[in-house]
């Protein structure tokens, strides 16, 4: 069957299947529209690019998830034209050693030469004692990985997770218990031992 030209939202619908490699299901397809149609519209969107051999069906029922099949995956994952490679190099620059490594990647699996790994180099390594980085590199990494959070005794940044989910957890379960408190007020019967006046 010869592919025809594909819709504006078809082609929303493979971008949303390009960002979920595992799949999606209808809902998911929906909410992640930009105009969500109405459910049965989705579905024969979806419906046309199954016939067309763009996406697969896995599953049954209400289990059923679409994904991108493997040739519409390559073409939607890796840029091939020229624009798009510019587009994203002018978005992450790179250096010339690493456009040489993109272009071999990018090649066919035919086209790359096929190559072992050497076990040893797995094997050989010594958690705290081997190091494959040099000292200054090493250092570089960590510097530029230090946080603000950091300087501040160990702890500090679980206990202010822990009192924002005390917090949460107090005032959604006093929603279930009927009791109309805010946010606001379950922090401050928390934190201050104020109750809220008339609730």
């Amino acid at each position: 069957m010869a592919k025809t030209d594909l819709t504006r939202q078809q082609k929303e619908v493979l971008g949303i299947l390009a960002d979920n490699p595992q799949g999606a299901d209808v809902r998911q397809i929906i909410q992640s529209l930009q105009a969500p149609p109405h459910k049965r519209t989705v579905q024969r969107w979806l419906t046309a690019l199954v016939v067309e051999g763009h996406i697969s069906i896995v599953g049954k029922g209400r289990a059923t998830l679409y994904r991108l099949s493997a040739d519409q995956h390559d073409k939607l994952i890796t840029p091939t034209d020229d624009k798009a490679r510019e587009d994203y190099e002018r978005y992450i620059p790179i250096s010339r050693e690493g456009r040489e490594i993109m272009a071999y990647v990018r090649q066919s699996r035919t086209g790359r030469t096929p190559v072992g790994y050497e076990r040893g180099f797995l094997s050989d390594y010594i958690p705290g004692k081997t190091n494959y980085l040099d000292d200054s590199l090493r250092a570089h990494l960590y510097h530029i990985g230090e946080t603000e959070k950091q300087k501040h005794p160990a702890g500090t940044y679980g206990r202010a997770i822990l009192s924002r989910l005390l917090i949460d957890l107090s005032w959604a379960s006093s929603r279930l218990e009927g009791n109309t408190y805010s946010r606001l007020d379950t922090e401050r019967l928390i934190a201050l031992g104020q109750y809220a006046e008339g609730r």
